[in-house]
């Protein structure tokens, strides 16, 4: 049905779906390039942020688990935050660096309770978390973005 609507259409209920609603559609092939588009042009961050943890997802139980790579990809993940952020005004900041953090921990966890999770990859999650805040602690650059409004 969606696909007989005429794309202005299309694109008015596109614009009132959430995120989840929208990567649910997305599955659908006959509404996959239409959908597709519109997440990236709506949902850049999230789209990006899944991309990172599919990556994660398809590499090797060794590499995940490899102290290099999780810190490696804690970090990426944590410079994405703080290049939008560094693009808001001062005040903005600190609201917009929780709010993408927020995101980031819904984006996991829609991961982690997915029915199609690997085995042991909830571990890896876990450990990839744990990585994120570490790093976040402990990089004087990255928390200034979001301690000091």
């Amino acid at each position: 049905m969606l696909t007989r609507l005429p794309n202005e259409l299309l694109d008015v209920v596109l614009g009132r779906l959430e995120y989840d609603d929208l990567d649910t559609l997305s599955t659908l092939e006959s509404l996959r390039p239409i959908v597709q588009h519109h997440l990236n042009q709506h949902f850049h961050y999230h789209c990006t942020i899944a991309s990172l943890l599919r990556s994660f997802e398809s590499l090797g139980v060794d590499e995940r688990r490899d102290h290099e790579m999780r810190s490696g990809l804690a970090m990426e993940l944590l410079q994405f935050i703080c290049h939008i952020v560094e693009n808001h005004e001062q005040q903005n900041r600190q609201t917009t660096f929780t709010d993408l953090l927020d995101t980031l921990q819904k984006l996991v966890t829609r991961r982690i309770l997915s029915p199609d999770l690997q085995v042991g990859l909830e571990q890896d999650y876990a450990s990839l978390c744990l990585e994120v805040r570490r790093t976040y602690m402990h990089t004087p650059a990255i928390r200034v973005l979001h301690d000091y409004a």
